[in-house]
């Protein structure tokens, strides 16, 4: 939060224990906040259904709080069978948020530095990842040299 320009004055830690969505409702009211920002899993089919059998700890304090709720999405990762699509996203962001500079991208360096949270690098990642090159190449946002035996990506 510091990094994003908040005060440290201004940053306050809270522990409890019990119902997560009671206790932010209880801290809501002993602290009087303005309002709660809170996450949430969103509205797919698959939400609405673990809702339904599990209960959202978003939409009870929703329901319960005292102020108002911001709930916010977090935006759509794709899933590990889209791994390509993944590390195509990754290199071609780089690209637009460093424009300048020459970059080079081999597929192993690219699955190492793009690797979704919690991967381990390994052959379909690394296969993942020398797919999403070729395409980007094929697409023309990368150039295609073999130097030494070893396929690298330029976007030159």
């Amino acid at each position: 939060m510091q990094e994003q320009g908040i005060a440290p004055e201004r940053i306050e830690w809270l522990q409890r224990v019990g119902v997560p969505a009671d206790e932010i409702v209880k801290a809501a009211r002993e602290l009087g906040v303005d309002s709660i920002v809170i996450g949430t899993r969103g509205n797919a089919f698959r939400q609405r259904i673990r809702r339904l059998l599990m209960g959202s700890t978003s939409r009870r304090v929703l329901r319960l709080s005292p102020c108002p709720v911001t709930l916010v999405i977090l935006p759509h990762k794709p899933r590990a069978t889209s791994l390509v699509a993944w590390y195509k996203a990754a290199v071609t962001r780089s690209l637009y948020e460093h424009p300048g500079p020459l970059q080079v991208f081999k597929a192993y360096d690219v699955a190492q530095l793009f690797a979704p949270s919690k991967s381990t690098i390994g052959i379909k990642e690394v296969e993942a990842a020398s797919l999403a090159l070729e395409q980007l190449a094929n697409e023309g946002l990368l150039c295609c040299h073999k130097i030494k035996g070893e396929l690298r990506y330029l976007n030159d």
